[in-house]
């Protein structure tokens, strides 16, 4: 790939190329210039100092690859900022500014950070998104729900949600989709997907409708005469917190490896989900250990209802009767997740595991995410994401919807 930045310090240069912005991470390498079999090169992390060359830095000279595309063209640079970040400065065209040798440098190095920091709306990429988010690039959301064992911990957390007892009494005699589990399932993972991916309004809307549906969800108990309501805060926070805890989960077990710091991070960043369905955040664990922590106290008002067995059924248990290609690896995933579950969990299940069998199922699910990874890069599986949540959102804007309702179609 062409160098974005070449930096020049006596004999040696440093060239600087983006590789991933989506990702992350761009790559530089060091070249002793007469001196040959000296190049190397090495990743620098988003967010990292501009990379110079070690040495006097009163003699450096930058030169600019005039070749780079134009700002919003080229669909290997995207945008990073910080969740919630509102500057939307652009990039400046690219040219020399006046004055040092050492300016030029500076230059350079913030040049390189605008390319990097270009946003993809051209016709080839997403021509109607707004803007990355509630999350975006630069957040751990995005690192750790672009990798598909962010599903498996999605799965896990349905599990345990569905040992709050009164929540599935009142899902069983409220809900009109109990009959269509699959299509439940499917309308949550495009919840989560728009959340996590889609632009800001649509994050909202689907917050929104979601909001709604719970402000209906209500039934009283015949023979207390008690209230049960969807809407309940300590039920909207243990959803909460089951999802995020099921999504570290799968990290923990079965990848991407994240660092303490990022766990943290991801768990502080979620509070921008729980705040769309109106949850008090300030009662939200803020660290990994504080989650923990919660979903351990958790269970001591946990149950297993014959509604939460039925729900549950269909994921813990495999159909063998078909083809094997399909049953075996279905048997696999199911082993896998149950063995994700906390210990109190897996007792309310009735999950009897002991060490071969639990190696096996995590062995096993980590050969089967290895091989959906490989089937796909990083950037696609995001790219993917991203037109999935821009395409078929959870719920269409305001301003969308009307506009389909005076389409000339609806009209005639």
């Amino acid at each position: 790939m062409t160098p974005i930045v070449s930096l020049r310090c006596g004999q040696l240069v440093r060239s600087v190329r983006a590789t991933s912005a989506l990702t992350g991470e761009v790559s530089w390498s060091d070249e002793q210039l007469g001196t040959p079999g000296t190049c190397r090169t090495r990743n620098l992390p988003r967010g990292s100092q501009f990379p110079v060359p070690p040495a006097d830095r009163a003699g450096m000279t930058s030169e600019l690859n005039t070749d780079t595309p134009e700002p919003n063209t080229d669909p290997d640079l995207r945008r990073e900022y910080a969740p919630g970040r509102a500057d939307r400065r652009k990039p400046s065209a690219n040219s020399r500014t006046p004055g040092s040798e050492s300016s030029d440098a500076a230059a350079a190095g913030r040049q390189l950070a605008q390319l990097m920091s270009t946003e993809v709306t051209g016709p080839e990429s997403f021509p109607h998104r707004s803007d990355d988010g509630l999350f975006g690039p630069g957040s751990v959301a995005w690192k750790l729900f672009v990798d598909p064992s962010a599903q498996i911990g999605m799965v896990c957390a349905v599990l345990l949600q569905a040992l709050n007892p009164n929540m599935m009494r009142l899902f069983d005699n409220a809900s009109h989709n109990k009959a269509d589990p699959e299509g439940r399932a499917k309308r949550t993972g495009q919840y989560v997907l728009t959340t996590v991916f889609g632009d800001t309004e649509h994050a909202h809307a689907a917050g929104a409708a979601v909001s709604r549906l719970h402000s209906m969800a209500r039934w009283t108990d015949p023979s207390t005469g008690d209230e049960l309501c969807a809407d309940t805060p300590a039920w909207l926070e243990w959803t909460h917190n089951a999802i995020v805890w099921g999504v570290l989960r799968a990290s923990d077990l079965y990848g991407p490896s994240i660092t303490a710091r990022e766990q943290d991070r991801f768990v502080a960043e979620m509070h921008a989900m729980a705040e769309l369905v109106g949850i008090d955040t300030a009662g939200l664990p803020s660290t990994r250990d504080q989650l923990d922590a919660e979903v351990h106290e958790q269970s001591e008002w946990m149950a297993l209802t014959l509604p939460a067995a039925e729900a549950a059924a269909g994921i813990r248990h495999t159909n063998w009767i078909g083809n094997p290609l399909k049953t075996v690896p279905a048997a696999l995933v199911s082993e896998g997740i149950s063995t994700m579950m906390p210990d109190w969990a897996k007792d309310l299940y009735g999950i009897r595991e002991g060490r071969a069998r639990r190696f096996a199922a995590r062995s096993l699910m980590k050969a089967l995410l290895a091989g959906s990874r490989n089937a796909s890069s990083v950037d696609e599986r995001l790219r993917s994401s991203i037109a999935d949540a821009d395409e078929h959102p959870y719920r269409r804007t305001k301003a969308e919807r009307e506009a389909a309702h005076h389409a000339p179609e609806h009209r005639s």
